[in-house]
């Protein structure tokens, strides 16, 4: 009888998930190939017209889809399979009625694009006329529909940025970079740390690299921990470098005329300080979040990003286990690459388990103002979890947060999409945190703390596999904002049928 009980109960709250889903569209899709680890889909939104472009990789075939503002599948085409020593999507370009995706190889030495118009039902495949002398890819940026190739000189300091024009060439808009310029002084003597030092990694590299924020989504503690970050901002590229204890360094672009501002924005000091601390900063809604914290205590300021003013400061002390300003209890969170759907969550009880713990990992900031216009501030740090393979926390067995591994081969790089590799990043770290809660004068607020939205995707993941009995899970899954709502696709290889579910935020 018990066990009838407990059947019944977990029916109808799986029912209640089920009901919560929003299915916008359900596409038939003529797939073919049995396999799905070296295939991917991505999502373009278009945001003057307001229509989705979906690209879906086959065994023999590209398959591309237009859906209007309402999800009606209006026009396809089919083009020839991309080359398998292509594997990574870095971004896209629209030109009125043309749509350019581009690739790279894994050397991020050649680049290519696929060229489509719906209206002329045209599609081609071709590569960028484009070397690399004596620099290094960094980052494919989409600005605007402008799409940017970002390489770093080695030598010089100067940063290039290779605008894809409407003649289908690169134009090279240089800019000088040697602002953040530092040396380190070591026992072996100074250090000196360049642009191209700062910008670029190898692929394991936790230090050297540039991590892309999209201030229209949400963010994750394991994004917003990295010490190198890019925001876009209208027509503004912002660069931020937390590699010095006592600054932040910031170089602005605009991709107007490509003129550039350096501005430094000094750390908060610590009154307690035990020799060493962890520190970073985050932008959002005009305001710079700057962070330190050492074992005795946390620094946390916000300081008006145009002429860097001081909004707010608040502090975290080992010798007061209260933390006034927090909204709910400080969350440790335990997850594991091998065992994902088990997340155990901790509550800690003292401000010095959160100062050790936040002090020994990579500590970093999450802001936003939601629709209430309450400032939600996230503050926290995580550590890489040793995996069974005796790697360093990365998902799936080794690959960089930097990029989302799948499978076989095709990676699909934050570069195209910042918001699922947040989500990714976040589905398998062990994390320390609180959230709070502020007016738009930062005094602090009362209230709960909703649940986040990546933790809302993960339950209609598994809510969608078990009702659909995907036991392998969902294929050609992707995660995107599109229109200001949050969605969800995959591939049901049962009955080939793409689908995309509104997640409700």
């Amino acid at each position: 009888m018990m066990k009838k009980i407990i059947f019944s109960f977990g029916l109808m709250m799986s029912l209640a998930t089920l009901q919560a889903q929003k299915e916008v569209a359900s596409l038939p899709v003529s797939y073919s190939s049995e396999f799905f680890s070296d295939k991917e889909s991505i999502a373009v939104s278009n945001n003057k017209t307001k229509e989705l472009v979906l690209l879906i990789e086959d065994n023999e075939k590209t398959i591309l889809s237009l859906l209007d503002e309402k999800f009606k599948q209006v026009a396809t085409l089919n083009g020839e399979k991309l080359d398998r020593k292509f594997k990574t999507f870095i971004g896209y370009s629209i030109q009125g009625d043309n749509y350019y995706i581009f690739f790279k190889n894994n050397t991020d030495k050649k680049f290519g694009y696929i060229a489509f118009n719906f209206k002329s039902g045209t599609i081609a495949q071709s590569l960028l006329d484009f070397k690399l002398d004596n620099e290094k890819y960094v980052e494919a940026i989409t600005q605007n529909d402008v799409f940017y190739l970002m390489t770093s000189e080695k030598k010089t300091g100067v940063v290039n940025f290779y605008e894809f024009s409407k003649d289908k060439q690169l134009l090279k808009h240089a800019v000088d970079f040697n602002f953040v310029t530092y040396d380190i002084v070591s026992s072996d003597g100074n250090v000196h740390k360049t642009p191209y030092e700062l910008l670029t990694s190898n692929a394991w590299g936790n230090t050297g690299s540039l991590t892309k924020i999209d201030l229209n989504s949400p963010s994750a503690i394991e994004s917003t921990s990295e010490k190198v970050k890019l925001y876009q901002i209208g027509n503004e590229l912002v660069f931020t470098f937390d590699i010095q204890d006592d600054s932040t360094s910031i170089i602005i672009v605009n991709t107007t005329d490509f003129s550039k501002k350096e501005i430094a924005f000094e750390k908060p000091k610590l009154d307690e300080y035990d020799g060493s601390a962890s520190h970073n900063s985050v932008y959002n809604k005009g305001v710079l979040y700057q962070a330190v914290c050492s074992s005795k205590q946390l620094k946390l300021t916000a300081k008006n990003f145009k002429d860097e003013i001081l909004l707010k400061e608040l502090s975290v002390s080992v010798d007061n286990d209260s933390i006034p300003f927090k909204n709910g209890p400080i969350i440790q969170e335990n997850s594991s690459m091998w065992f994902k759907d088990n997340k155990r969550v901790r509550e800690l009880e003292k401000s010095s388990k959160f100062l050790r713990k936040v002090s020994n990992g990579r500590l970093g900031i999450i802001a936003f103002v939601n629709p209430n216009n309450i400032r939600q501030i996230t503050v926290g740090g995580y550590v890489e979890r040793k995996g069974g393979g005796g790697f360093g926390m990365m998902p799936m067995g080794g690959i960089p947060l930097g990029g989302i591994p799948l499978g076989g081969g095709m990676m699909l790089t934050t570069t195209f999409n910042p918001f699922m590799g947040a989500y990714n990043s976040y589905s398998y770290t062990k994390s320390t945190r609180i959230e709070c809660l502020f007016d738009s004068d930062f005094n602090h607020v009362e209230g709960e703390i909703g649940e986040n939205i990546f933790d809302k995707i993960h339950e209609q993941e598994k809510s969608i596999e078990k009702e659909k009995s995907l036991a392998s899970g969902l294929k050609l899954k992707n995660v995107y904002r599109h229109n200001d709502k949050f969605y969800l696709s995959y591939l049901n290889n049962l009955d080939n049928k793409y689908n995309i579910i509104e997640i409700e935020n």
